[in-house]
């Protein structure tokens, strides 16, 4: 079984000023890559594929490239043609770029990423994303409690007890706006557990973050003290900075306001913020997800979400965008594969909610503010969410 282990890295100083110059070079062959192939398609050219890439970089780059690590210009250009044929992919798959829009990208000599239509590779920015790079698998080195890096040296590990063994795949040092970490794939060895013969049906809300088909509840964490008092204090950061680029005079010839040191400090609070509420969030789908499958069931029921399309509504954007679907669901699909627990996912269209997990009966008028559906053919009470697992789990 391959899985990703990230373990948090203590370099010193000098190590940290190392990373930063290897993330910034990861940055600039991205960026040099996606600029390439804008040209190329703009002039009609076929797609130039990353081993070409990589050996017009050899003879481009500039000299401070050759002090870091050939490695990560490598594959920073791989990325980027990576998401090159992603963006191709889409295009056949969807609406393609008018004429007009890229003889007004050729006009105004701007890059296609300035007009972002239809998946189309974005430059990495230095002041905002997440900067990261990547250290070849077979030159990087485990030790007692460090790592060895390429053209760093070796750096301190914060949880040597989780350092990986066997066989490394696609390891990434990357910087979350407060650590660095170092993420890869590797072997281990699971034995699968006895499974029972529990069948589970998980119901994902938004009052309630998941309703299991056995009574057990999770609350929704973004309703939590806690994490409201964050959100508050994240609400007041950023109208405390978007005051002081007011404030600000604007840039000669130009719509953008300048920014100050006063501005960066408070962009870096509103950050650190912003990555605790989203740390939370991660923690308490990992203990949701790891405490269903510690049951052992033999198969585990869950909705096809169209996420996306409870996105458009404004309404209810925020609230979830906060419950993070998508991420459940993915560590469900990879905690069940290495348990040997079957995953099944409903229908997007199976009417779970409308229908009765006594007699069958579907009640096409159900409303979203009914939170307890009682049944006009047998008369059964039941709680809404309670309802919908029952009838996820008896799909199995």
């Amino acid at each position: 079984m391959i899985r990703a282990v990230k373990i948090r890295l203590k370099p010193n100083r000098e190590q940290e000023n190392l990373l930063w110059q290897m993330a910034g070079g990861a940055r600039f062959a991205y960026n040099w890559a996606v600029n390439k192939e804008d040209q190329a398609f703009l002039s009609g050219e076929p797609f130039i594929p990353p081993y070409t890439l990589a050996s017009i970089w050899r003879q481009e780059r500039p000299e401070w490239a050759l002090t870091l690590n050939a490695d990560l210009f490598k594959q920073a250009i791989y990325d980027a043609c990576k998401a090159y044929t992603n963006f191709f992919r889409i295009q056949k798959a969807g609406p393609k770029y008018t004429n007009a829009t890229l003889r007004k990208a050729a006009w105004h000599k701007r890059p296609l990423t300035h007009y972002d239509l239809n998946g189309h590779p974005k430059f990495k920015s230095r002041k905002r994303g997440e900067p990261g790079f990547y250290n070849a698998p077979e030159k990087i080195r485990f030790y007692d409690d460090k790592v060895l890096l390429t053209k760093v040296g070796r750096v301190r590990l914060s949880e040597p007890e989780r350092v990986p063994c066997g066989k490394l795949y696609n390891p990434r040092i990357s910087f979350d706006g407060k650590y660095w970490y170092v993420s890869l794939a590797c072997e281990f060895e699971i034995k699968p557990p006895e499974l029972t013969d529990i069948v589970l049906g998980v119901d994902l809300g938004v009052k309630t973050l998941a309703t299991v088909s056995n009574g057990d509840t999770y609350e929704n964490i973004n309703k939590a003290k806690k994490v409201r008092k964050l959100n508050k204090k994240l609400r007041r950061g950023q109208r405390k900075a978007s005051r002081k680029y007011k404030m600000n005079p604007k840039k000669e010839g130009g719509d953008r306001y300048q920014k100050s040191k006063n501005i960066i400090k408070q962009e870096k609070k509103n950050a650190l913020i912003n990555r605790k509420i989203r740390n939370i969030r991660d923690n308490q789908a990992h203990q949701m997800t790891a405490a269903l499958v510690k049951t052992k069931p033999r198969a585990i029921v869950v909705e096809d979400l169209n996420v996306r399309g409870m996105m458009s509504n404004r309404h209810l954007s925020k609230a979830v965008q906060g419950c993070q679907f998508n991420g459940i669901r993915r560590q469900l699909e990879y905690k069940c594969a290495e348990r040997g627990i079957q995953l099944i996912i409903a229908d997007r269209y199976y009417a779970s909610s409308k229908t009765c997990s006594c007699c069958g009966y579907v009640k096409k008028d159900l409303k979203l503010s009914e939170r307890v559906y009682i049944c006009a053919g047998c008369g059964e009470i039941i709680d809404r969410d309670l309802n919908a697992a029952i009838n996820l789990a008896n799909l199995a």
